[in-house]
């Protein structure tokens, strides 16, 4: 088995072991066993036709056990060598583009605990779609360390099994958000920090396209990304739908489903639905919350009225529903 099919499967093994938190920085350390670096960046970046911008800002971040740096490789000056390795492309894959820099030497920029890096190797995959693209960039401090090209050659290969291994970590992991036991009722997709959407279930696709009116959404709709960058900790309430946000590791875990009569109910009405729900009497829903009893029947019959149900059961089960 070569180097490549060994990263290959231990990375991919390690997707559908880890957590999302950890993955990706399983997956940074095990490529170190075959092409070491000081410092990587893997994110997403933004491209256009024919360039990838601010390839080297990741929004995936790794722990970075490098010294402190004063950065000045290709990506921010000028490089000295540039090598282009060919490029890959497909019809519905987008493009691939590997480039190996040497930055210009400095003196006096070195000392004990500031260093600059000397090389970069920066691979990326642009997704033709979207103006998103995934790049990974591997840097080393000392002059006399330069990338191979066997090494350009392996990183190059390995990012699209690294894209998909990540992709198959966040369905794990979507599966661990969603609610097991009411999992119907909920869709889920996962977005990028830009709010390019990186998967999405079907179901999710049509909750998009019956809140704003317009077919497949390829990016988080603005209404709903200031949202849930706006007050994450808060859902989503449009109206016809209602969004959760996770945010793990600079990705947005959203998990939706249509609103239900249950949610027409006040703050106060769904406090005093989940203690009747816990099968608690009016009179000892009343001593709890310090109110007179007749004002807990009064909202005991409002509830029942905008949940659109007859009993306590029933409204038992359309909290579990949606909690």
């Amino acid at each position: 088995m070569d180097d490549l099919s060994r990263l290959v499967f231990t990375v991919y093994r390690g997707a559908r072991e880890l957590s999302f938190t950890h993955f990706q920085d399983f997956a940074l350390e095990q490529l170190k066993t075959f092409v070491y670096y000081d410092r990587a960046q893997w994110g997403d970046s933004a491209h256009d036709i024919e360039s990838v911008r601010n390839c080297t800002t990741g929004r995936l971040p790794s722990p970075l056990q490098a010294p402190r740096v004063e950065l000045e490789c290709a990506a921010h000056g000028k490089p000295e060598k540039a090598v282009l390795i060919p490029d890959s492309h497909g019809a519905n894959s987008g493009w691939q583009r590997t480039v190996l820099t040497e930055a210009k030497s400095k003196t006096g920029l070195r000392s004990a605990h500031c260093y600059r890096y000397a090389h970069e190797l920066m691979t990326c995959f642009a997704n033709p779609n979207t103006t998103s693209a995934k790049s990974l960039s591997l840097f080393r401090v000392r002059k006399n360390q330069i990338f191979l090209e066997n090494e350009c050659r392996l990183v190059k290969n390995f990012l699209p099994h690294l894209i998909e291994a990540l992709n198959i970590n966040q369905a794990v992991h979507i599966e661990k958000i969603r609610n097991r036991q009411q999992e119907a009722i909920w869709s889920m997709a996962v977005a990028d920090h830009a709010g390019n959407l990186i998967v999405s279930e079907d179901e999710f696709d049509r909750l998009l396209e019956e809140e704003w009116q317009c077919p497949r959404h390829m990016a988080v709709p603005a209404e709903l990304y200031h949202a849930i960058t706006g007050k994450p900790d808060q859902p989503f309430k449009g109206r016809e739908i209602i969004v959760f946000n996770y945010e793990i590791n600079h990705a947005f875990f959203l998990k939706g489903r249509r609103r239900l009569p249950i949610d027409r109910l006040t703050t106060r009405e769904h406090e005093i639905a989940k203690l009747i729900a816990q099968g608690l009497t009016y009179k000892e829903i009343a001593r709890a919350l310090n109110i007179a009893p007749a004002t807990t029947r009064n909202h005991m019959q409002s509830i029942l009225e905008h949940a659109n149900v007859h009993n306590h059961a029933a409204l038992a089960v359309q909290l579990q529903l949606v909690n």
